[in-house]
C-alpha cells in the first residue's frame, strides 16, 4: 500500500483571463524515496502539466517544486478547482499525496484612454495637451505617464482619486523643429485584485520652424559686426579691382593706340572715294 504524504499546493488565488498564474507545491520526502513527480490538473479542461524537479526550502527536509505556469482562457466556469497529485518511487516503496486549491478567474477591467487631438505648433512654443481616461470599477491606485517623444524625461504626475473624473491637462515645449512628427504617448496604469491593468494612447505633434524673427534675436552687436564684415568685403573687392586695373594699364594703353591707328587708317581710305565721286 502506498505511503501517504502531505502535499501543500498553496493558497487559493485569483487570476485574470489570459494572464499567467504560477503554481508550486511543497512536501517533505520520506526516507528511501528520491524520485517524485507532481502532476497539476487546472480544472478547466486543459492538458495536465507535471514536474519532477525540486529544490530545498531551507525548512528542514522540505522541498518545493519548480514553478508551473498556466493561462486560463475563460472566466465563465470560474472558480476552478486546481488539483496537485504527488507520486514517489523508491526501492519497493511508493508514496502518494494530493491537495487542491481554488483559482478565481475574472477579466481585467479595461481603461479607456484618449491622449488628445494631433497638433501643429511652432518650435519653442508651449503645447497644451488635454487628455482623459476612464475609471472602471475595481481599479485603484491609478497613475499615468507622459512620454513626449523628444528625449526629455517622462513626466509622472500624481493622480488623486477626485481629479476631474479622469481629465488630464499638461503642457510641454518642443524646442527643435523636425520634418517628422513627435509621438507623445500617454500610459495609464491601475491595480486590481487580479493584477495590473494598463492602457496606452498616443498623439502626434508636428513642430514647424518658427515664422519671422523673434525680438530676442535682434542683437545690435551682432548686426554691427555683420555690417562691418560686409563693408570690409566690398573694400577688398574694390582694392583688388583697382590693383588689376593698374597691372593691366600698359595693355590697355597699347590696345587703345592700336585701335586709334586702325580707325584713322579706315577714315583715310574713305576720303579719296568720296572725292572721286
Amino acid at each position: 500500500m502506498p505511503l501517504e504524504l502531505t502535499l501543500a499546493a498553496g493558497d487559493d488565488t485569483a487570476a485574470a483571463v489570459g494572464h499567467p498564474v504560477t503554481y508550486r507545491a511543497k512536501f517533505t520526502p520520506p526516507e528511501g524515496i528520491e524520485e517524485f513527480t507532481v502532476r497539476w490538473n487546472f480544472g478547466d479542461g486543459s492538458r495536465e502539466e507535471s514536474t519532477n524537479r525540486f529544490a530545498p526550502t531551507g525548512n528542514g527536509d522540505e522541498v518545493i517544486t519548480s514553478p508551473i505556469i498556466h493561462y486560463f482562457d475563460r472566466d465563465e466556469d470560474s472558480p476552478f478547482i486546481v488539483t496537485a497529485e504527488l507520486e514517489g518511487f523508491g526501492d519497493s516503496v511508493l508514496a502518494e499525496g494530493e491537495d487542491t486549491l481554488v483559482t478565481t478567474v475574472s477579466r481585467l477591467p479595461v481603461i479607456e484612454v484618449f491622449a488628445g487631438e494631433n497638433q501643429v505648433v511652432e518650435s519653442s512654443s508651449e503645447v497644451e495637451f488635454s487628455a482623459s481616461f476612464t475609471r472602471p470599477e475595481g481599479v485603484t491606485s491609478i497613475t499615468y505617464t507622459w512620454n513626449f517623444g523628444d528625449g526629455t524625461a517622462p513626466v509622472e504626475p500624481d493622480v488623486s482619486s477626485s481629479e476631474n473624473d479622469g481629465q488630464i491637462k499638461i503642457s510641454h515645449t518642443y524646442e527643435n523643429f523636425r520634418p517628422n512628427p513627435y509621438v507623445a504617448i500617454l500610459t495609464v496604469t491601475g491595480q486590481t485584485d487580479v493584477g495590473e491593468v494598463e492602457a496606452i494612447d498616443e498623439v502626434l505633434v508636428f513642430v514647424q520652424e518658427t515664422i519671422g524673427v523673434a525680438a530676442a534675436e535682434l542683437d545690435a552687436g551682432s548686426t554691427t559686426r555683420d555690417a562691418v564684415r560686409t563693408l570690409q568685403a566690398v573694400g577688398v573687392f574694390l582694392a583688388k579691382a583697382g590693383l588689376w586695373a593698374l597691372i593691366l594699364s600698359p595693355a590697355w594703353l597699347i590696345g587703345g593706340a592700336v585701335l586709334f591707328i586702325l580707325l584713322r587708317r579706315r577714315n583715310a581710305l574713305r576720303i579719296p572715294r568720296r572725292r572721286s565721286e
